[in-house]
């Protein structure tokens, strides 16, 4: 499996191989959802890139072995779930 970061364009940020175990599609989003929070920091209001990010991502896949998609969770799924407004992107 692989997990790959990407811009919603689908540009490829980083790629890199993934042995997370996970039993449903919920605990496969939810690997990806960390994954890309790990990109942003947050207040009770919004998000915005960490500083050490010249490139955030946008978007976590996971990938099976054979290259099908597993998971998704993208900066839209971070708004919708949280509420949080996203601030400065690049």
């Amino acid at each position: 499996m692989r997990m790959v970061f990407r811009r919603l364009t689908g540009q490829v940020i980083h790629e890199e191989p993934w042995s997370g175990i996970s039993a449903t599609p919920a605990e496969f989003r939810e690997h990806a959802k960390t994954a890309l929070f790990g990109f942003y920091a947050t207040d009770d209001r919004c998000f915005w890139p960490k500083a050490e990010h010249t490139c955030a991502a946008e978007e976590v896949i996971i990938l099976d072995t054979e290259g099908e998609l597993i998971a998704r969770y993208t900066i839209n799924d971070i708004m919708a779930d949280t509420k949080l407004t996203l601030v400065g992107r690049h």
